[in-house]
Protein backbone atom coordinates (compact mmCIF):
# COMPACT_ATOMS: atom_id res chain seq x y z
CA UNK A 1 0.00 0.00 0.00
CA UNK A 2 1.59 3.38 -1.22
CA UNK A 3 1.72 6.22 0.71
CA UNK A 4 -1.29 8.04 -0.95
CA UNK A 5 -3.55 5.55 -0.82
CA UNK A 6 -3.18 5.03 2.82
CA UNK A 7 -4.16 8.41 3.40
CA UNK A 8 -7.13 7.81 0.63
CA UNK A 9 -8.60 4.72 3.00
CA UNK A 10 -8.40 6.75 6.25
CA UNK A 11 -9.79 9.84 4.93
CA UNK A 12 -12.73 7.43 2.90
CA UNK A 13 -12.97 5.96 6.37
CA UNK A 14 -13.27 8.76 7.91
CA UNK A 15 -16.38 10.32 6.27
CA UNK A 16 -18.08 7.03 6.29
CA UNK A 17 -17.54 7.31 10.18
CA UNK A 18 -19.27 11.09 9.71
CA UNK A 19 -21.73 10.59 7.15
CA UNK A 20 -22.09 6.69 7.15
CA UNK A 21 -24.95 6.67 8.82
CA UNK A 22 -26.86 8.89 6.55
CA UNK A 23 -26.55 7.09 3.79
CA UNK A 24 -29.00 4.65 5.74
CA UNK A 25 -31.91 6.59 5.93
CA UNK A 26 -31.38 8.38 2.45
CA UNK A 27 -28.46 8.61 0.12
CA UNK A 28 -30.08 12.22 -1.14
CA UNK A 29 -29.94 13.01 2.70
CA UNK A 30 -25.99 12.28 2.98
CA UNK A 31 -25.06 13.93 0.23
CA UNK A 32 -27.23 16.81 1.49
CA UNK A 33 -24.98 16.69 4.71
CA UNK A 34 -21.72 16.35 3.09
CA UNK A 35 -23.07 19.15 0.99
CA UNK A 36 -23.80 21.59 3.72
CA UNK A 37 -20.46 20.46 5.99
CA UNK A 38 -18.64 21.13 2.55
CA UNK A 39 -20.35 24.48 1.69
CA UNK A 40 -20.20 25.56 5.31
CA UNK A 41 -16.30 25.21 4.98
CA UNK A 42 -15.23 26.63 1.96
CA UNK A 43 -17.72 29.85 2.25
CA UNK A 44 -15.93 29.91 5.48
CA UNK A 45 -12.05 29.89 3.87
CA UNK A 46 -13.41 31.77 0.95
CA UNK A 47 -14.81 34.52 3.76
CA UNK A 48 -11.48 35.02 5.85
CA UNK A 49 -9.34 34.79 2.80
CA UNK A 50 -10.53 37.47 0.57
CA UNK A 51 -10.77 41.52 1.51
CA UNK A 52 -14.70 41.70 2.69
CA UNK A 53 -14.73 45.21 3.40
CA UNK A 54 -13.98 45.95 -0.60
CA UNK A 55 -16.13 43.26 -2.10
CA UNK A 56 -18.91 45.22 0.31
CA UNK A 57 -17.91 48.25 -1.10
CA UNK A 58 -17.47 46.93 -4.47
CA UNK A 59 -21.56 45.56 -4.12
CA UNK A 60 -22.70 49.04 -2.89
CA UNK A 61 -21.13 51.18 -5.39
CA UNK A 62 -22.12 48.68 -7.87
CA UNK A 63 -25.67 49.18 -6.80
CA UNK A 64 -25.28 53.05 -6.90
CA UNK A 65 -24.03 52.36 -10.13
CA UNK A 66 -27.23 50.45 -11.07
CA UNK A 67 -29.73 53.19 -9.67
CA UNK A 68 -27.79 55.96 -11.73
CA UNK A 69 -27.83 54.33 -15.26
CA UNK A 70 -31.79 53.59 -14.59
CA UNK A 71 -32.41 57.46 -13.88
CA UNK A 72 -29.98 58.18 -16.56
CA UNK A 73 -31.90 55.76 -19.24
CA UNK A 74 -32.33 58.68 -22.15
CA UNK A 75 -28.45 60.47 -21.93
CA UNK A 76 -26.42 57.75 -24.08
CA UNK A 77 -22.98 59.24 -22.67
CA UNK A 78 -24.11 59.03 -19.48
CA UNK A 79 -25.31 55.23 -19.53
CA UNK A 80 -21.66 54.19 -21.76
CA UNK A 81 -19.93 56.18 -18.95
CA UNK A 82 -21.51 54.51 -16.35
CA UNK A 83 -21.34 51.19 -18.08
CA UNK A 84 -17.63 51.55 -18.47
CA UNK A 85 -17.65 52.22 -14.54
CA UNK A 86 -19.58 49.23 -13.94
CA UNK A 87 -17.23 46.83 -15.60
CA UNK A 88 -14.19 48.12 -13.87
CA UNK A 89 -15.87 47.06 -10.79
CA UNK A 90 -16.94 43.47 -12.10
CA UNK A 91 -13.57 43.44 -13.44
CA UNK A 92 -12.55 44.31 -9.81
CA UNK A 93 -14.98 41.54 -8.13
CA UNK A 94 -13.54 38.69 -9.98
CA UNK A 95 -9.74 39.74 -9.24
CA UNK A 96 -10.77 39.26 -5.42
CA UNK A 97 -13.00 36.06 -5.73
CA UNK A 98 -11.86 34.18 -9.07
CA UNK A 99 -7.98 34.45 -8.19
CA UNK A 100 -7.87 34.31 -4.67
CA UNK A 101 -5.16 31.84 -4.66
CA UNK A 102 -5.19 31.22 -0.74
CA UNK A 103 -8.87 30.03 -0.89
CA UNK A 104 -7.82 27.72 -4.28
CA UNK A 105 -4.59 26.16 -1.90
CA UNK A 106 -6.36 25.44 1.29
CA UNK A 107 -9.63 23.88 0.03
CA UNK A 108 -8.76 22.07 -3.14
CA UNK A 109 -7.05 18.74 -1.54
CA UNK A 110 -9.64 18.93 1.49
CA UNK A 111 -12.68 19.18 -1.43
CA UNK A 112 -10.80 16.97 -3.66
CA UNK A 113 -10.71 13.86 -0.86
CA UNK A 114 -14.49 14.54 -0.16
CA UNK A 115 -15.50 14.20 -3.79
CA UNK A 116 -13.18 11.38 -4.24
CA UNK A 117 -15.55 9.62 -0.86
CA UNK A 118 -18.49 10.68 -2.57
CA UNK A 119 -17.42 9.10 -6.02
CA UNK A 120 -16.50 5.81 -4.25
CA UNK A 121 -19.88 5.81 -1.84
CA UNK A 122 -22.60 6.83 -4.44
CA UNK A 123 -21.34 6.04 -8.11
CA UNK A 124 -22.71 2.23 -7.40
CA UNK A 125 -26.02 3.23 -6.33
CA UNK A 126 -26.88 4.73 -9.87
CA UNK A 127 -28.41 7.85 -8.38
CA UNK A 128 -30.96 9.34 -11.34
CA UNK A 129 -29.74 6.27 -13.47
CA UNK A 130 -26.32 7.03 -13.29
CA UNK A 131 -23.13 6.31 -12.13
CA UNK A 132 -22.59 10.60 -11.94
CA UNK A 133 -25.95 11.28 -10.23
CA UNK A 134 -24.82 11.79 -7.12
CA UNK A 135 -22.64 14.86 -8.66
CA UNK A 136 -25.83 16.37 -10.34
CA UNK A 137 -27.66 16.32 -6.79
CA UNK A 138 -24.23 17.52 -5.05
CA UNK A 139 -24.28 20.38 -7.70
CA UNK A 140 -28.28 21.16 -7.09
CA UNK A 141 -27.83 21.29 -3.01
CA UNK A 142 -24.45 22.88 -3.06
CA UNK A 143 -26.07 25.51 -5.37
CA UNK A 144 -29.01 26.30 -2.68
CA UNK A 145 -26.85 25.98 0.05
CA UNK A 146 -24.45 28.23 -0.87
CA UNK A 147 -26.55 30.88 -1.68
CA UNK A 148 -28.06 30.50 1.83
CA UNK A 149 -24.80 30.10 3.42
CA UNK A 150 -23.42 33.31 2.03
CA UNK A 151 -26.65 35.11 2.80
CA UNK A 152 -26.21 33.95 7.07
CA UNK A 153 -22.49 34.88 6.91
CA UNK A 154 -22.75 37.72 5.19
CA UNK A 155 -20.05 36.63 2.40
CA UNK A 156 -19.54 39.35 -0.43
Amino acid sequence: MTFFSSIENGIHVGMTFLFGWAIFISPYFAILLVTIVLTLISTAVYKYTSDQVRLKSIKEEMDNLKKKMKEAKGDMAKVTALNKQMTTLSLETMKHSIFNFKYMLITLIPLGLAFNWLRTTFSPMNIWGSTWGWFWVYMIFSLVISQVIRKLLKVY
